[in-house]
């Protein structure tokens, strides 16, 4: 009996700091007309996850690159193979000149175009999840990871086997297909096209892979902060706006 009484004493000391927890008001939902408990989930739980599956897509993209160069032998192609101020002078320059278009296509796709057509909910999302040392870690791994597996490895491979304008192009619409999201956004489609014309002609010209790495840095680095910013409407928004419906 005493053997039990404590086994029972010490379970209710247990379940005690639950007690208060257990009393939470319930609401009920207009949409699933069912009770639910309101509960305030622990700061960081929801956007944790989201951002480790960020990390390991993006991470992943930069494996399967690596694993391309090593079967293929392309080892080479990791160096920075053009002086550094051509790296930065073309990767920073042309980064810029990514997002003063992107800017400038922006005013357009606002006043004539349906939102629909071009504004990625799903990216703007993400961003909100981003503190600046996520920005700064999430743009470097996507510039890197993609430039390894879509430059350095395809584009590199590519080019044994066609011209030097065709193998940019099949790359460049291998790069715009890989952003499966945009296949419901057919502009947003095109200016990836777009972007992997550009950073694959870097690439090409300067023969430095890193040349793209930069100019991609940049592009993503700016646009995240101006989407932070708000500076890209949401899709409702930019109904509103006067975009048409």
């Amino acid at each position: 009996k005493n053997l039990l009484r404590g086994i029972l004493l010490e379970s209710r000391r247990q379940v005690a700091p639950l007690g208060p927890n257990l009393n939470r008001k319930r609401r009920v939902s207009p949409r699933m007309g069912a009770s639910h408990l309101v509960s305030n989930p622990p700061p960081g739980r929801d956007k944790g996850l989201p951002l480790t599956l960020l990390y390991l897509s993006q991470g992943s993209l930069g494996l399967l690159g690596l694993l391309i160069i090593a079967h293929q032998r392309l080892w080479p192609v990791l160096l920075l193979r053009a002086p550094w101020e051509v790296v930065l002078g073309y990767g920073l320059g042309s980064g810029l000149a990514l997002v003063l278009m992107f800017l400038g296509l922006y005013r357009f796709l606002l006043r004539f175009l349906s939102p629909n057509l071009w504004v990625d909910e799903v990216n703007l999302c993400l961003v909100e999840l981003l503190t600046f040392p996520h920005v700064v870690g999430v743009t470097a791994i996507t510039a890197v990871s993609e430039e390894l597996l879509f430059r350095a490895a395809l584009q590199t491979l590519a080019m044994r086997w066609l011209p030097a304008g065709w193998a940019i192009g099949f790359t460049s619409a291998v790069f715009a297909l890989f952003h499966f999201r945009y296949w419901s956004r057919p502009i947003l489609l095109v200016l990836a096209f777009v972007m992997g014309l550009v950073l694959g002609g870097l690439y090409w010209y300067t023969g430095s892979f890193w040349t793209g790495v930069a100019s991609h840095f940049v592009y993503n680095f700016a646009i995240i902060i101006l989407a932070q910013r708000g500076f890209f409407p949401r899709e409702k928004e930019a109904n509103r706006a006067g975009g048409p419906v």
